[in-house]
C-alpha cells in the first residue's frame, strides 16, 4: 500500500524529468546539426541547404555535392515550428538568422537559433512568459 502511494507521487516527477532530458537532447542535436551545415559549408566551399519540414518534425542538410544528405527527427512527443522552411548557408557568407523553436507535450518550450554573425547554434529553454525575438 504505501509503496504504490509512493510510485504514484513520483511518477508524474520522474515522467517530467524524462521530458524535460529529451526536449534537452533534442535542442542540442538540432544546434549540431545547425552548426554541422555551416562548418561544411565553409570547409567544402559549397551551399548547403536547411530543410526543416514542420509537418514531418525533422530537420534535414542537403550539400550541393552529390551524396550529402544528413537527417534528424525529433523524438516522439516533441513539436518543431521554424520562421522559415528553408534555408541556404553559402561559403563566405553570413548565416542566414535561423530560428527553431521545439515545445514537448508539457508545454516547455526550447529555442534553438543560428547566429547569423558567429555562424554558431545556441539552445536554450524558454521561460513561459518569454516570447521569441
Amino acid at each position: 500500500m504505501i509503496i504504490s502511494l509512493m510510485a504514484g507521487v513520483a511518477f508524474p516527477l520522474v515522467s517530467s524529468g524524462v521530458d524535460s532530458l529529451r526536449l534537452r537532447g533534442a535542442g542540442e542535436e538540432a544546434a549540431t546539426m545547425l552548426t554541422a551545415a555551416v562548418n561544411r559549408a565553409e570547409r567544402r566551399r559549397i551551399a548547403v541547404e536547411v530543410a526543416i519540414p514542420p509537418a514531418e518534425n525533422r530537420v534535414i542538410l542537403l550539400g550541393a555535392e552529390p551524396g550529402y544528405h544528413r537527417e534528424f527527427r525529433l523524438p516522439a512527443g516533441i513539436a518543431l515550428t521554424a520562421n522559415a522552411e528553408r534555408y541556404w548557408i553559402y561559403p563566405g557568407g553570413a548565416a542566414p538568422r535561423v530560428t527553431l523553436l521545439l515545445t514537448n507535450t508539457r508545454g516547455t518550450r526550447r529555442m534553438v537559433r543560428l547566429d547569423p554573425i558567429t555562424g554558431a547554434a545556441e539552445s536554450r529553454t524558454l521561460d513561459a512568459s518569454e516570447v521569441l525575438p
